[in-house]
């Protein structure tokens, strides 16, 4: 609110009038290239290497690690291929880390019944031995 509070009033502290732009030039009058724009702001505060596709970049990758679903953030980026889209993202190593997650937190439970003692009175003091193993066959 505090930024738009601001951008109530032209670089002479005048109000602007109806007619102008909440996100236009310093007059308030209308930015007709985005890049002209990002680049003269850029200049301002002295970002050097840093380019209005990055944004675009940044925002995929948020949508990524919020979950949003690919096709949903490839919609949102303008892609018009998903393969563009898990390039542009890197999906692929995303995916991996994910399935390699699932796959330690699933070992969880089977590691703490292993590493549980063996109470069961019948067994006490014997080896242990796989049910199967006290049948014989004759």
């Amino acid at each position: 609110m505090a930024i738009l509070e601001m951008r109530r009033v032209d670089p002479a502290g005048q109000l602007f009038g109806p007619d102008a732009y909440v996100f236009g030039d310093l007059t308030g009058a209308r930015v007709k290239s985005v890049r002209r724009a990002w680049e003269g702001a850029c200049s301002r505060v002295g970002l050097t290497g840093f380019q209005l596709r990055d944004l675009r970049h940044e925002a995929g990758s948020r949508f990524d690690e919020a979950g949003v679903p690919v096709n949903f953030v490839s919609r949102l980026l303008g892609h018009t291929n998903l393969t563009t889209t898990s390039r542009y993202l890197n999906i692929h190593r995303r995916g991996l880390h994910m399935a390699m997650q699932k796959f330690e937190e699933s070992r969880k439970p089977a590691s703490s019944l292993q590493d549980r003692p063996q109470n069961d009175a019948a067994t006490a003091g014997e080896p242990h031995q796989h049910p199967a193993a006290k049948f014989s066959v004759s």
